[in-house]
């Protein structure tokens, strides 16, 4: 990204309270834009809520969703933000001397655009991204699995439990019977 382009989006995306990068961004009626925790946060020490910059005042509590459209952008932003300086030596390849942007599926290890040339030509490689977008969407599928494991593990609970409920009322039927049989014996034999 070119860093005049890189510095003119940070400033469209950051959170004029906190002056980070937009977490969870929100809209609200003015038109400004703030995290979602940031705007929360200012308007609870209020008694009538307004915005922080313009200070147009709301008299009834703005509805606040998530823009998703800002959120991608911040988070395409802090990407590219991240520290490039720290552990410099761990994202260098120590053969070429070039960054590791690239993951070896087969050998599950990391590469730059030498190696993959090289001992790793054959080898299925995909960039750090697309490794990253195929783990959150397997864990997600995990997530998914596990969820309805437990949602079928819970209806098996609930239906055992109406069955010991459903026996114990039979159970409690059938002694009520009996206990009637008797009496009828009982008193017939009396008789």
């Amino acid at each position: 990204i070119n860093p005049t382009i890189l510095f003119m989006e940070i400033n469209h995306l950051l959170c004029p309270v906190c002056l980070s990068v937009f977490t969870k961004p929100v809209s609200i009626p003015c038109g400004h834009n703030f995290c979602l925790d940031c705007i929360t946060d200012y308007w609870s020490t209020l008694s009538v809520l307004q915005c922080p910059l313009c200070k147009e005042k709301f008299y009834t509590r703005p509805l606040l969703r998530v823009n998703p459209v800002i959120a991608e952008m911040a988070e395409k932003v802090k990407k590219s933000l991240i520290d490039p300086v720290k552990d410099l030596e761990s994202r260098i390849c120590r053969d070429h001397g070039e960054p590791l942007e690239l993951i070896c599926r087969l050998d599950q290890m990391f590469l730059c655009q030498s190696c993959k040339c090289g001992d790793h030509k054959t080898h299925e490689t995909v960039t750090l991204e697309d490794e990253a977008e195929m783990r959150k969407t397997q864990l997600r599928l995990e997530n998914n699995t596990m969820d309805q494991m437990i949602q079928e593990r819970e209806q098996k609970i609930q239906e055992v439990q109406q069955s010991v409920k459903t026996s114990r009322s039979k159970a409690e039927e059938n002694a009520f019977i009996l206990w009637f049989q008797c009496f009828y014996c009982m008193s017939s034999l009396l008789n």
